[in-house]
């Protein structure tokens, strides 16, 4: 607890320091020598903070204490910074193996762990992921695959599945964690396809090769108002791969079906549309 302390402390200070400015009526010269003999110690500070994260005893807390330095090293290193990234998503990868090793563990010996198979209050994902995509999307997408539980991920494939949700009642963990995680892996593409064409069809190809997804949609979107004929034959081999596949067996599908759909029964665009039509 005192070493987690330590270390918050540390990473507030570098930040101020950081964020600091030095007087506007300092000379050039002097402030350029301000600056550096701040950045040399801005970087000593987060390279003492890093060694100190090692020391901390939750796979959880170091994943943090990694983004957060990451983020910071950004301005100075940006190489180290995904090296600190990427450090951080290997201890999001240890915590959930920890995971999956006590619910294994407990399995038949608490009635109501199946309730709780999806619920992890310690899951740092959503804090990191998104501190990595605001200097990296595309590495932030990239660890969002690598670092999604083993649980999940079976989920989301059988999500829609008769019987897949489990007799939960009112509360239902796999569907909620499921939506969590489609929401989160959508606000990831979106941030990572840019304003780049090549980049939007490139992903949405991605997409295309895991299954079809509702993530989809919004990049078609986006790509339409860049190259409407390529987002146009693009929506056309979603739509052939829709149809060759048992939607009654996937909501996730299905949804996406129903998208395409409503998009199809909309009224023509007014003719002084600034934009065509999706």
């Amino acid at each position: 607890m005192r070493t987690g302390l330590l270390l918050l402390s540390t990473i507030l200070l570098v930040s101020s320091l950081a964020l600091g400015q030095a007087p506007a009526a300092t000379p050039d010269a002097e402030l350029q020598k301000k600056k550096k003999e701040l950045d040399e110690l801005v970087v000593r500070l987060l390279d003492q903070t890093i060694a100190d994260a090692g020391g901390l005893r939750l796979h959880q807390n170091r994943a943090v204490a990694y983004a957060m330095a990451g983020n910071l090293y950004w301005k100075f290193d940006d190489k180290r910074s995904r090296e600190l990234f990427r450090s951080a998503a290997g201890e999001i990868v240890a915590h959930n193996l920890e995971v999956e090793r006590e619910k294994l563990e407990s399995a038949g010996s608490d009635p109501y762990m199946y309730v709780y198979e999806f619920v992890d209050v310690n899951d740092v994902r959503p804090e990191v992921l998104p501190m990595i995509a605001a200097r990296d999307a595309g590495l932030a997408l990239e660890l969002l695959f690598q670092t999604r539980p083993a649980s999940l991920t079976a989920a989301m494939a059988r999500a829609g599945e008769p019987g897949s949700q489990g007799d939960f009642g009112t509360f239902n963990p796999a569907s909620q964690r499921v939506s969590q995680e489609v929401a989160l892996e959508q606000r990831l593409l979106m941030m990572a396809a840019g304003d780049d064409p090549e980049k939007i069809v490139t992903l949405i190809k991605e997409s295309m090769a895991r299954g079809v997804s509702y993530n989809i949609i919004p990049l078609l979107q986006k790509l339409h108002k860049k190259e409407a004929e390529k987002a146009l034959d693009l929506g056309g081999e979603v739509i052939k791969k829709l149809a060759a596949s048992d939607v009654a067996k996937s909501q996730l599908e299905m949804r996406t079906a129903l998208s395409f759909l409503q998009y199809a029964v909309k009224p023509p665009a007014a003719p002084n549309a600034k934009e065509p039509p999706f």
